[in-house]
């Protein structure tokens, strides 16, 4: 599954949607990543609020601010 959430937020299939389900926070964050980048921020950032409190949480914070950026 992590190869399928790689291709939808960096790869060859970033129009793919539903995605699947995540299994594990560094999916999460693929899958979060995969969906801002089709412009679906409320799932990504429904995704991003379950890492806090775990290893992906800069990432996720990260991710968050970049959005934020993109909206203006």
């Amino acid at each position: 599954m992590r190869a399928v959430l790689s291709d939808a937020a960096f790869g060859a299939r970033p129009e793919r949607w539903p995605l699947p389900t995540a299994t594990d926070p560094h999916d999460r964050w693929l899958r979060a990543v995969a969906a801002g980048g089709q412009g679906r921020y409320a799932a990504a950032l429904a995704d991003l609020a379950h890492l806090s409190g775990t290893a992906a949480a800069s990432a996720a914070m990260s991710t968050r601010a970049s959005f934020l950026r993109q909206l203006g």
